[in-house]
C-alpha cells in the first residue's frame, strides 16, 4: 500500500503530541494540587498560631482577674479585721488577719516553691506527647 508508511508516521507523531499534552495536563494538575496543599498547610499553621495567641490572651486575662480578686479579698479582710478589732471583737479581727496572712503566704510560696514548677512540668509533658494527624 502506497503511503502507508507516511500514515503510520503521522499517526505516531499525533500520538506523541497527545501524550505530551496529557503529560502537561497531569503536571499542571499536580502543580495545582501541590499549591492547594501548601495553602491549606499555611492556613492550618496560621489558625493554630491564632488559636495559641487567643488562648494565651485568655489565660492572661484569667490570671489578671484572679489577681484583682485576690487583692480585693485581702483588702476586705484587712478592713474587716480592723473594724472588728475597733468594735471590740479582737478574736474575729485577729482571725481575719490570720486568714489573710495564711492566704498571702500560700499565694507567694506557691509561686516560688514549686507550684509553678509542677505546672511547667505538666505543660512540658503535654508538649512532648505525640500529636495525631487527621
Amino acid at each position: 500500500m502506497p503511503g502507508s508508511a507516511e500514515r503510520h508516521f503521522e499517526l505516531y507523531v499525533r500520538q506523541q503530541v497527545k501524550r505530551m499534552e496529557a503529560q502537561e495536563r497531569i503536571l499542571a494538575i499536580t502543580e495545582e494540587t501541590a499549591r492547594y496543599e501548601i495553602d491549606i498547610g499555611r492556613q492550618r499553621h496560621k489558625d493554630s498560631v491564632d488559636l495559641a495567641k487567643f488562648e494565651l490572651k485568655h489565660s492572661a486575662d484569667e490570671v489578671r482577674r484572679g489577681q484583682w480578686f485576690a487583692i480585693l479579698a485581702m483588702a476586705l479582710l484587712t478592713v474587716g479585721g480592723f473594724i472588728m478589732v475597733h468594735l471590740g471583737h479582737s478574736e474575729v479581727g485577729i482571725a481575719a488577719f490570720a486568714v489573710e496572712g495564711i492566704g498571702a503566704a500560700k499565694w507567694f510560696l506557691h509561686d516560688t516553691r514549686g507550684g509553678r514548677a509542677q505546672e511547667n512540668k505538666g505543660a512540658a509533658q503535654e508538649a512532648t506527647e505525640p500529636v495525631s494527624q487527621p
